[in-house]
């Protein structure tokens, strides 16, 4: 499902990588650098590999083509035997082949950083103009809380993403689930998104499993997969202290291939934060005078204004409807 993953400095492919050296192997069970790890999960039998080095046009390494087992042409196989057993050596005719192959991929893997490139760019520009067409709307609090985190996904091309407000009285971060609309609240010191609050720090984790601060219980129960997050500190207006955290988790790429979040991605989200900050915070002053307006004092105690609304040519005392709070 998801690519294979090697170390630069992992098996054979790794020190073709780091040393830009073409090599040509007849029996990689005699050669040191061989790891046999795939072969005994698989059951496969690697015997001759040759190995090419991809590089750009600056001379960098981008990659490694590599090709396993060549196979004797006239030569009737032993199906009862490991295809790998009876494979040849790679001869000087193939490495040349090899050697002009990579040079196309060289060029078609830069052209597809470039598309790639430019489709992010688009995609994060289309994100952020609709973002700013939103949020310029009068919007509650949890009405903006949603638009912002499905704004959000957009910009940085993350499969979810979530945007807490702090909750200063209650000690919690708090948001709305996307899917149910449901409330959601935590301690503002746990999890990595705690930590981004307290700290005021951005934290990009691009192994969510090596990473100790990172509870998989929320995985295992919802069968998920976390494996990238990003979370960003909401500045107030003043910049002078947190009032959210904007966290995502998992970015893909535009065809769908799992990524890691980049110093692009951290620009662009505190971009992102430093604009819908003020109007969060906007929108929850607001909300918090709705309700202070919407209260008053009775001679026993606080009273709780609960009518939609009230004329006003009538008398206050008896046109509110008031409940005991």
């Amino acid at each position: 499902e998801f690519p294979i993953m090697l170390r630069l400095n992992h098996g054979i492919a790794g020190s073709v990588f780091l040393k830009q050296e073409l090599v040509n192997i007849a029996n990689c069970q005699q050669d040191s650098r061989f790891d046999r790890t795939m072969d005994m999960r698989t059951g496969y039998f690697t015997r001759s590999m040759i190995v090419v080095p991809i590089l750009d046009i600056e001379g960098q390494s981008c990659g490694v083509l590599q090709a396993i087992n060549k196979m004797p042409t006239g030569v009737e196989i032993d199906e009862t035997m490991p295809v790998g057993k009876s494979a040849v050596s790679f001869s000087l005719v193939d490495e040349k082949m090899l050697l002009h192959l990579v040079q196309n991929v060289a060029i078609a893997i830069q052209n597809a950083e470039i598309y790639r490139e430019a489709i992010n760019c688009s995609e994060r520009a289309t994100g952020l103009l609709n973002t700013i067409q939103s949020v310029s709307q009068d919007l509650g609090p949890q009405s903006l809380l949603l638009t912002v985190t499905t704004h959000a996904s957009k910009v940085c091309s993350a499969e979810r993403s979530t945007v807490f407000l702090l909750d200063e009285a209650a000690e919690q971060l708090w948001s709305v689930s996307t899917d149910t609309g449901a409330e959601i609240r935590i301690p503002k010191d746990k999890g990595i998104a705690g930590e981004c609050c307290c700290y005021c720090v951005v934290i990009n984790i691009p192994d969510a499993y090596a990473d100790p601060r990172f509870n998989k219980q929320v995985d295992i129960q919802t069968g998920y997969r976390t494996r990238s997050i990003l979370a960003i500190p909401i500045m107030s207006e003043e910049n002078s202290h947190v009032v959210g955290v904007i966290q995502m988790i998992n970015k893909v790429s535009y065809d769908g291939q799992p990524e890691h979040f980049d110093d692009e991605d951290v620009e662009i989200m505190q971009l992102f934060a430093s604009f819908v900050g003020p109007k969060l915070t906007s929108s929850m002053l607001s909300a918090k005078k709705s309700q202070q307006a919407g209260r008053v004092r009775g001679p026993n105690g606080p009273w709780y204004c609960q009518a939609s609304s009230i004329s006003r040519h009538e008398e206050c005392n008896e046109s509110w409807i008031l409940c005991r709070g």
